[in-house]
């Protein structure tokens, strides 16, 4: 009974170590790579791309067909596209202020500002907000979009 004992506590005492290490939140390191109004994306998604085809094929619905794309792909990184849905512009922008990874997930953080110098007739023009990051290689299965100050 006391070796049943011992080996019930030392299994509970490994487990509570093991999820204590499984929900480590690091800060990962990031670059806009590129940001926007006007996306031609209209509808609201987050891709992150590991190859070159779909880089490519992303900018290219941002900038429109024919435009070369003005950035270098590099297969030591990741990439994370976010487009936002239509919205008024009004002078509202996007400000990524943190990036962390906790195992296969990332949390991008932004923070909303809003420029009160924009005319408010601007608010009658439509836009499609997009950011472009660029990140160390990534295989995440998830990628949450937090807003921090909304």
């Amino acid at each position: 009974m006391r070796k049943f004992l011992v080996l019930f506590i030392t299994f509970f005492i490994f487990q509570g170590c093991m999820v204590s290490q499984s929900k480590k939140i690091k800060n990962i390191s990031f670059q806009v790579l590129d940001s926007g109004s006007y996306s031609n994306v209209a509808d609201k998604s987050i891709k992150l791309v590991n190859d070159q085809k779909e880089f490519d094929l992303l900018f290219s619905k941002i900038y429109g067909t024919g435009i070369k794309v003005p950035f270098d792909y590099s297969i030591e990184c990741s990439y994370i596209f976010i487009f936002f849905k239509e919205q008024a512009s009004g002078g509202l922008n996007y400000k990524v202020t943190n990036v962390t990874q906790n195992n296969d997930s990332i949390n991008i953080y932004l923070d909303v500002v809003k420029n009160d110098d924009i005319p408010t007739i601007s608010t009658m023009a439509i836009s499609h907000p997009f950011i472009v990051l660029k990140i160390g290689k990534s295989q995440a299965n998830d990628i949450n979009v937090l807003l921090t100050n909304d």
